[in-house]
């Protein structure tokens, strides 16, 4: 009986680590893109444990083809936040001088100035360690450790065949990728499904187990029962065993640093566990209650109140983002013929609700430097 529902049998503890100490490691494409948004310390222990693994991990092609292509949305993000906040900065001084109805060459306005720019500078010479696309020590870094470890391209004709399969997939919901089905490019809603066929056909060449390790939430990867999640979706797993023969389990970055911690010698501390796991929460998804509550109990008033306010920021520049690239997607295609009354109505809104939300977040960096 066991082998006739082997998919619907989660693993037991033997069998996980088992698999941790045998299996090939691959990580999904936001698990490398945001090493360029954590913070020194937390992006160095990530490559720590990257390289304590190193003689078993994988990249599928389609992952590095997404690295590639999207890191220089991500550098430049990075880079983006660390100039606006120099504006919002003199904004406030300027603001504290007129309010006060100070000279600008008063002695405590300048100190004031001189000491929120040396902290800016001090804050982005700590974490901000990509500042070019052509010298990219994160990149490097990725290349020396996964060198020799990339999958290959596929052929047009095989590519055709899987975004055919897809189509025949995501309109019976069959796992990965048919959450993905809104976005503009059409090419890039396989994303996950090319990703998910480069692993099987490892599987399948090396005879190896695998542990895929992503940031990703989302419903097509994940069997999730009344907000809970169990493992991974059960179509996955059968469709993985069925293919390879060989045995599949994910973890995200919490639960994969958590086991990570368990089984080396090398630690990652809990300041960059928080870090990992806010972090893609505020880029994914709405951060649970009583994740939050959780973290926020462990600050003193002042570190919660500015915590609470760095992340609102985040998911505002999150929303604005996903708004610039729907408004940049409709002007694409509508460059050469009138847009509908309804495009023209939805490009309208969300320019305005961009400007809202712009408006909000130049008012929390202002709280924000007023509590420094």
């Amino acid at each position: 009986m066991r082998k006739a529902i082997n998919e619907y049998i989660e693993l037991s503890v033997d069998e996980k680590e088992n698999l941790w100490s045998n299996a090939v490691f691959v990580f999904d494409t936001n698990v490398f893109l945001n090493l360029y948004r954590y913070s020194q310390s937390t992006r160095k222990q990530l490559f720590a444990a990257l390289n304590q693994l190193k003689e078993r991990i994988w990249m599928p092609y389609q992952v590095a083809v997404e690295l590639m292509k999207n890191r220089y949305e991500v550098i430049w993000e990075t880079k983006n936040s660390y100039a606006k906040l120099n504006q919002d900065a003199q904004a406030f001084v300027e603001k504290c001088r007129q309010t006060l109805r100070i000279e600008k060459n008063e002695t405590d306005l300048l100190e004031l100035n001189n000491y929120i720019e040396k902290w800016i500078e001090r804050i982005q010479a700590q974490n901000l360690l990509v500042n070019s696309y052509s010298n990219d020590e994160i990149l490097n870094e990725i290349l020396e450790l996964f060198d020799g470890k990339v999958g290959s391209p596929y052929e047009e004709d095989t590519l055709s065949k899987i975004e055919n399969d897809g189509k025949i997939r995501y309109s019976k919901q069959i796992p990965p990728g048919y959450k993905d089905t809104k976005k503009t490019n059409e090419h890039d809603s396989y994303g996950d499904l090319f990703v998910w066929k480069d692993i099987l056909q490892y599987a399948t060449e090396n005879k190896s187990d695998i542990i895929f390790v992503t940031h990703d939430q989302k419903e097509d990867w994940w069997n999730i029962i009344h907000g809970q999640t169990i493992g991974p979706r059960i179509e996955l797993r059968n469709e993985f065993f069925r293919e390879t023969g060989q045995n599949f389990h994910m973890y995200n970055m919490i639960s994969f640093l958590s086991n990570f911690n368990s089984d080396t010698d090398i630690t990652v501390n809990k300041e960059a566990i928080d870090e990992v796991g806010l972090f893609s929460s505020v880029l994914r998804r709405s951060i649970p209650r009583a994740e939050l509550k959780n973290y926020y109990q462990t600050l003193d008033d002042s570190n919660r109140t500015a915590a609470k306010i760095r992340f609102e920021i985040m998911r505002l520049e999150n929303k604005n983002r996903k708004r610039a690239d729907s408004i940049r997607s409709i002007e694409s295609n509508y460059t050469y013929i009138p847009r509908p009354l309804n495009i023209q109505e939805q490009l309208d809104n969300s320019r305005s609700n961009m400007k809202k939300d712009i408006l909000r977040i130049e008012l929390l960096n202002q709280r924000l430097l007023r509590m420094m």
